[in-house]
């Protein structure tokens, strides 16, 4: 039992190392896989995904914006208007009710009219004047001063129970070019949050709209930051200032334990940003799923490869454990797997008596077989006699090639005189298999020694006493059981 463990011990212990070998490249090779993937989905979604979002989102906003911004324009360059101004702005009830039909035409919240002859504010509400001194018509004369063509205010609408706006505000000039007002309308923000919820259910991501001083002027539902200034936002502490220096960024923050990816684009009619921002653990699930496949795949990969190792290195094991431990010629085990097994037993009888005996046997005369034959022949004789022994004794017992034409046995709980019946047993079937077989007509005989082990034996005295009674055995004319 001893032997069969030290056997076994290097071949578990291969087979163990390349099992960890192949679990940790596995499971390197997953955890690189799971990082690549993921670092290459979030690459995708940074620089791809989110942007092409805001594009999207940029572009439905010009779409919505750009109509009325030309309805702006055609307001501005009205010729009713123009020459209702050049007149003198005589019934100014005409104007509002124009105004008014206006609104209707363009399903705008206001549209409006600023004179710079009268400094009046016209809108479908009626008129009132205006002046550098008051606040609320601080947008007009910065506007007029600025030279633009035209620009987009968001601000709230005084007339409209103080509703945020949009105001596209168009500079209207006469036939020489010279400034005579501002004309435009205003857009109510509250058809943005459409626009969010659409892009929430299409994109599966939040979007906000922020002023340039961080306010949030809208956000799509469920958005992770409810507060209304992302200056406010302490999360947001260590990287809001860059959402306000580019045209375009990304940068991520956690919030709630989850990390969020979020992308900002400048919106330069509206002086907006919008910020589209995403879970990475929505990445993750999109990983997971091929992660199980991946996983199952190499895990069978792995169990397969397994069970070929084992088998591969149980075959080769027991390949190299018989032609280490057996004689190639007869397939009796070999002299040194005897002497440890005659060990073995020796040491088993000091602890515990159980008698067993050995049994020297040699061929005789087997010169006369390899010369009047052959070698080839005279293997053949041994393969024979080697088969013969084998047959005659018990699974239990061992039997090896001791050497040329010797053969030797440990036959267990054996005593002096069942050993002698055995050598006798063998003696005459191997006598009786040969016949006549010798060149010189006689058949093939052994001679046999026995002995049964002592209380104060060793392998070598054990050994030696057999022998002796082999050489009786030989001096007895051969052919004979000899025992000491």
């Amino acid at each position: 039992m001893q032997r069969q463990k030290n056997i076994n011990y290097p071949r578990t212990m291969l087979i163990l190392v390349i099992a960890l070998i192949l679990i940790g490249n596995f499971t390197l090779t997953t955890i690189i896989s799971f990082q690549n993937s993921k670092n290459v989905l979030r690459e995708s979604l940074i620089n791809d995904e989110l942007p092409q979002v805001s594009d999207r989102i940029y572009s439905e906003i010009k779409l919505d914006l750009l109509p009325h911004v030309f309805g702006a324009s055609a307001l501005a360059d009205n010729i009713f208007i123009r020459e209702w101004i050049r007149n003198g702005e005589i019934d100014k009830g005409l104007l509002v009710q124009y105004l008014d039909d206006i609104c209707t035409e363009y399903h705008v919240v206001t549209c409006f009219l600023v004179s710079d002859n009268s400094s009046t504010y016209y809108n479908p509400n009626g008129s009132f004047n205006i002046s550098e001194d008051d606040p609320d018509a601080g947008w007009y004369f910065s506007f007029r001063d600025s030279g633009k063509m035209y620009e987009l205010n968001n601000t709230v609408n005084l007339d409209m129970d103080n509703m945020p706006t949009v105001f596209i505000n168009y500079r209207m000039v006469d036939a020489s070019g010279e400034f005579i007002g501002a004309a435009g309308f205003g857009l109510e923000l509250d058809s943005i949050p459409g626009t969010l919820e659409q892009f929430q259910d299409d994109f599966e991501r939040h979007v906000y709209f922020v002023d340039s001083q961080g306010s949030i002027i809208t956000r799509s539902e469920g958005a992770m930051m409810y507060q209304n200034n992302l200056y406010n936002v302490p999360e947001l502490q260590d990287v809001v200032e860059k959402i306000f220096t580019g045209s375009l960024g990304s940068f991520e923050y956690k919030i709630s334990d989850e990390i969020m990816l979020v992308n900002t684009r400048y919106i330069p009619e509206l002086d907006w940003w919008i910020l589209i921002e995403q879970k990475e653990s929505e990445i993750l699930e999109k990983i997971y799923p091929i992660l199980i496949k991946n996983a199952l795949v190499n895990l069978v990969a792995i169990t397969l490869t397994m069970l070929l190792v084992i088998f591969a290195v149980t075959y080769f094991n027991k390949q190299l454990e018989k032609m280490a431990s057996t004689d190639r010629l007869t397939g009796a085990i070999n002299r040194q797997m005897f002497e440890y097994a005659l060990k073995q037993a020796i040491v088993r009888y000091s602890r515990s008596p159980a008698s067993f005996s050995v049994i020297f046997i040699d061929i005789d005369q087997f010169k006369k077989v390899n010369d009047g034959f052959g070698h080839l022949k005279g293997d053949q004789v041994l393969q024979r006699v080697a088969h013969i022994i084998q047959s005659s004794i018990r699974k239990a017992d061992d039997f090896s090639r001791w050497g040329g034409e010797e053969f030797i046995i440990l036959a267990y709980d054996c005593d002096l005189q069942q050993g002698v019946k055995l050598a006798e047993k063998i003696r005459k079937v191997i006598k009786s298999e040969f016949g006549v077989y010798l060149p010189d007509h006689g058949p093939v005989t052994v001679s046999i020694g026995v002995s049964e082990v002592k209380a104060d034996d060793n392998e070598d005295s054990l050994l030696n006493r057999a022998d002796k009674a082999l050489y009786q055995a030989k001096e007895q004319g051969r052919d004979c059981v000899s025992f000491l």
